[in-house]
């Protein structure tokens, strides 16, 4: 197979202060195979590993290009969303790793089960398992009764302000879009 076959439009490219210390980890933590791994100045350039199928890049720090890891900035804005066979027992895993578990596994009105955890490289990912398969309109219909009933996401409870108004805006060329 060609390594380019494995890239995808959005493919993680995950910077880290150890980047061979958190290819072990994603090995331990995710069952992460690592399908390329260049090193060179004593440092990992390009380390590309498969996590449930989903190509992951990390790589060390490079200042001279302007590449940081998460502490640099002082936490990461961004989440990634990892669809496995079974959620409870990738966090588990993680977790036993050395991940901190931020949200525990729970479903969601999506028809997923899924919880959040954050590496010791500062990343957070959301492990995710498709429990109950639904469409759009299903997922929609259920969101919209998650929030009218007060749901909150993890342990983070609810605004005291108005509950926000839920709208579904899809253009009018969105493939996705079920009737």
């Amino acid at each position: 197979m060609d390594m380019l076959d494995l890239y995808r439009t959005g493919t993680p490219f995950l910077a880290v202060a150890d980047a061979a210390a958190a290819v072990a980890f994603y090995r331990l933590a995710f069952d992460a195979d690592v399908r390329m791994l260049l090193k060179a100045e004593g440092r990992v350039m390009h380390a590309a590993l498969l996590i449930h199928g989903g190509l992951v890049v990390v790589v060390d720090e490079m200042p001279e290009v302007g590449l940081f890891s998460v502490d640099h900035y002082g936490g990461v804005p961004m989440s990634i969303l990892v669809s496995c066979p079974d959620a409870d027992t990738a966090v588990e895993r993680a977790q036993a790793a050395g991940a901190t578990v931020l949200a525990p596994v729970q479903d969601s009105f999506s028809g997923d089960r899924h919880g959040l955890i954050r590496c010791p490289y500062g990343y957070r990912w959301v492990l995710s398992t498709r429990v109950r398969p639904q469409s759009i309109a299903e997922t929609e219909h259920r969101f919209q009764a998650w929030v009218a009933a007060g749901g909150t996401v993890g342990a983070v409870p609810s605004s005291n302000g108005p509950r926000p108004q839920v709208v579904a805006e899809y253009s009018a060329g969105d493939r996705h879009r079920e009737g």
